[in-house]
């Protein structure tokens, strides 16, 4: 696995505390902050990609 160290202004690393938060009371389970950043990317930015992203992204590849 990659690590990528980010730095978040105040408020928003209040607002992914609150967020974490919110989840564990809804859930029952703790989520760590990694696992909650991760499942925001995803569902932001890689269930947006198509099929035909992914094929056009890898015909690019191949180019070059």
């Amino acid at each position: 696995m990659n690590t990528l160290t980010i730095e978040l202004p105040k408020e928003t690393a209040e607002k992914l505390d609150l967020l974490k938060q919110a989840y564990e009371k809804k859930t029952g389970a703790s989520i760590s902050e990694s696992t909650l950043v991760q499942t925001l990317i995803s569902k932001e930015f890689i269930q947006a990609i198509t099929p035909f992203d992914l094929q056009q992204f890898i015909n690019g590849k191949e180019q070059h």
